[in-house]
């Protein structure tokens, strides 16, 4: 996005936004997953992108790093794990690099078949970890029978759902007119959440994860693909609050502040 905000308005929007992304990451501590423990749902990644996309890499990284390093500090759970918050900061840089490459491409991005595709691969992945792996079986308990199709449906409903939404929110606004060419579209959105997701809060954040142990017991007690495939099952979960909401509050921001539009 271009947007002109005053070094003194990014300064007091950032405070805010971290405000915001510490009392939900104090929250989801509180939510606890037996046998899943690594497993997560927060909308500190909605507020982290939030800022990336409105305040630029450099707030965006600022409002990352603390979103994270600050709940660790007032609510520890362990040892402080300092890759994580490294990958929250790459989160609030990632989705304005993807904004500043699709600005270019707008008119591809603008069309749903990279969404879907995305989509399809990702529940492709998932399936196969389920079934074809046996890296989760002991964290399903005595009924993976049952739970494994309970858990792959509810992910199933969740990208179909995300993709009727996106689809039909569209049309609605392409029936009101020229959409705002200073935001990106709702395609883009959910494709800048689809790629942050999967890089960063799947694969590097199971990478802190599995790098956790080494750094503070100096072993590798649990295998990487096992949190790689748990942070998978919540991810569509995570795409759909920051492919919905970001759009929202991004064109929020701009009915309220339509003169920093560059």
């Amino acid at each position: 996005m271009n947007r002109k905000y005053s070094p003194v308005e990014k300064v007091a929007t950032s405070a805010m936004l971290i405000a915001v992304a510490v009392v939900l990451g104090l929250v989801s501590k509180l939510i606890a997953i037996p046998h899943f423990g690594y497993l997560s749902f927060s909308f500190t990644p909605t507020v982290v992108m939030l800022a990336s996309l409105s305040l630029g890499p450099i707030y965006g990284a600022v409002v990352g790093a603390l979103s994270d390093f600050l709940p660790a500090i007032i609510m520890p759970t362990g040892a402080y794990n300092f890759l994580l918050t490294i990958t929250y900061a790459l989160l609030g840089i990632l989705p304005w690099a993807l904004e500043r490459f699709t600005r270019h491409f707008r008119s591809f991005f603008a069309k749903p078949w990279i969404l879907f595709a995305f989509v399809i691969l990702e529940y492709a992945v998932l399936v196969y970890f389920f079934y074809g792996t046996d890296i989760l079986n002991a964290r399903f308990g005595y009924y993976p029978a049952w739970t494994k199709p309970v858990v792959l449906a509810v992910n199933g409903v969740l990208d179909i759902g995300l993709l009727i939404v996106l689809f039909l929110w569209n049309r609605h606004l392409q029936k009101r007119g020229p959409m705002d060419s200073s935001i990106p579209s709702l395609y883009e959105t959910a494709f800048f959440a689809f790629v942050s997701d999967l890089l960063l809060l799947v694969f590097a954040k199971a990478f802190a994860y599995y790098c956790y142990f080494f750094l503070y017991f100096g072993e590798f007690r649990y295998s990487y693909w096992l949190f790689v495939s748990m942070l998978l099952m919540s991810s569509p979960i995570q795409v759909v609050m920051m492919a919905l909401l970001c759009p929202w509050l991004l064109s929020l921001q701009v009915r309220l502040h339509p003169e920093k539009t560059a």
